[in-house]
């Protein structure tokens, strides 16, 4: 069995809020039960001297799963969350499902639940929707199992509800880069084909 491993849903990904404590933030008197951030808080920023915008960006898949829920919270989040069709290994060995949780989607996003998604296909477009002060992703991570069709949570008293840090399952890579391989190869087989095709002619 494959450990877990995540591709960025954005690009580029800046990470300006991490998992855990929060100093500035007291999330317990916002969210009950809720000891601190639970999850990753990303922006795109710049490379190489350009600069991306977040507002509006692409949201994409960071694994292939089934989107198991489409959902806005009661502070107006509107909430994609996806699950993997199969188990996959944690840090320490242990096998679950997972739950990758994507938040401040702009409302009424392009999916609905029970949709067959692939690693780097849209999910949705980052905004500003819910309890925010400004544009951008919130990003989490939770481990479970199925049970007749639902997610139960490993960890429901960790005081991140059940969430764990995704920064470890993080790949280099991000779901738009490989979404772009994956197309050139395509292509390159389609041109490729077609040479063969004229070539025969």
């Amino acid at each position: 069995m494959k450990r877990l491993e995540l591709l960025k849903p954005l690009f580029p990904f800046n990470i300006t809020q991490g998992f855990g404590g929060n100093f500035i933030i007291d999330y317990t008197k916002i969210f009950p039960g809720l000891k601190g951030h639970n999850g990753l808080d990303a922006t795109r920023g710049c490379i190489s001297g350009k600069c991306y915008a977040i507002e509006g960006a692409y949201i994409r898949a960071s694994h292939d799963g089934t989107i198991y829920s489409v959902w806005q919270d009661d502070k107006g989040a509107w909430i994609i969350e996806v699950i993997t069709d199969e188990q996959f290994l944690d840090i320490n060995g242990q096998s679950y499902y997972w739950k990758t949780i994507y938040a401040h989607l702009l409302a009424n996003p392009p999916v609905i639940k029970g949709q067959k998604v692939k690693v780097g296909d849209i999910l949705g477009f980052a905004d500003t929707t819910g309890f925010v002060t400004g544009p951008h992703l919130h990003w989490g991570l939770k481990p479970g199992q199925m049970i007749d069709d639902q997610f139960i949570k490993a960890f429901p008293n960790n005081g991140y509800w059940g969430a764990v840090d995704p920064v470890p399952y993080l790949s280099n890579l991000s779901a738009y880069e490989v979404m772009n391989t994956i197309q050139l190869a395509s292509e390159i087989i389609r041109k490729v084909v077609e040479f063969i095709k004229n070539w025969k002619k």
